[in-house]
């Protein structure tokens, strides 16, 4: 069997075909878009869809959807200088499922003069002081 380069197979179905042309077209608006935003907003956010005229942008987040929306009318001139015929912006809050891990930090260990300064802190506060129980904790898991 011989194989055929992938955009011949996207070519020889005219959904496919169009499908390739969309996913171009949506590529072009995303550099478009990554060319003009603010970099902060363009990291928090996608295009996502031209449909009928209207970029759809997702945004990670409700505070990056609201600084979106107030730059629609800038957004819209900035597209339309590079050629993109549209007749809008619509800004969805789309939060992302994957959140990366947390960074593990090790934990630091406590020098002898902040033990130090901590048993006098503990010795000034009153017998039912939280803090003090606090500093009495950690000095028992010190100790240990």
């Amino acid at each position: 069997m011989q194989s055929k380069p992938l955009g011949a197979f996207f070519q020889s179905n005219d959904a496919l075909a169009h499908l390739q042309e969309h996913a171009s077209r949506l590529l072009r608006l995303q550099r478009a878009y990554e060319d003009f935003a603010p970099a902060h907003l363009a990291r928090s956010s996608w295009i996502a869809n031209l449909k009928a005229g209207v970029v759809v942008i997702h945004a990670v987040n409700g505070a990056v959807a609201a600084k979106l929306s107030q730059l629609t009318p800038r957004f819209i001139d900035e597209f339309l200088k590079r050629g993109v015929d549209l007749t809008g912006i619509e800004v969805r809050l789309q939060v992302a499922a994957f959140r990366p891990a947390p960074a593990v930090t090790q934990p630091r260990p406590v020098t002898a003069g902040a033990r130090r300064a901590l048993a006098r802190l503990e010795s000034t506060l009153p017998a039912d002081s939280p803090l003090r129980w606090i500093l009495e904790g950690f000095r028992d898991k010190d100790s240990t």
